[in-house]
């Protein structure tokens, strides 16, 4: 079966102000649990980016959503610096989890971006969840799917924290 889900909801701003900033990463509590999942399309759009931008976009995966330890990059594109799509095809290499990861390599500069794709799942129930009568049943949390919702800015700065 195959589902649509989001990395992120609404496209995103995030900035850089200086060499001492760190990599821009999706916080944890918004992860993207990949239960059942056994293939990903993804595609990386960028709307906008600031004058003599360079970043490598990333697809961090890792077992566990309430820890920063144990991420790993699952799929990356180095040098963009030009608006569009950058897809990813993912087969194997991704755990439990999946978030989105910028790394900068000039500053100051920005990128305005959205984080979105598909995924093949194992059995239907995987990817719908818990089904009527099943409530006693432990079930994997399913992927995120997409809201249809009006884009809005979200300004972030690397290494700030939501929450």
């Amino acid at each position: 079966m195959t589902m649509r889900l989001c990395l992120t909801e609404q496209p995103i701003r995030v900035a850089f102000g200086d060499i001492n900033d760190p990599p821009a990463v999706q916080p944890l509590y918004l992860a993207t649990p990949l239960a059942g999942v056994t293939s990903l399309e993804v595609a990386w759009t960028v709307y906008q980016l600031s004058a003599a931008a360079d970043f490598d976009l990333q697809l961090y995966t890792g077992e566990d959503a309430t820890s920063e330890n144990g991420w790993y990059v699952a799929a990356q594109i180095q040098g963009v610096s030009a608006i569009g799509v950058q897809k990813f095809s993912l087969t194997s290499g991704f755990l439990s989890y999946l978030r989105w990861r910028i790394v900068k390599t000039a500053y100051p500069s920005s990128i305005y971006f959205h984080v979105a794709g598909t995924a093949q799942c194992l059995v239907q129930a995987e990817c719908n969840g818990p089904t009527a009568g099943a409530a006693s049943q432990y079930r994997p949390p399913r992927p995120k799917a997409c809201r249809c919702v009006e884009p809005r800015w979200q300004i972030l700065r690397a290494g700030d924290r939501e929450g």
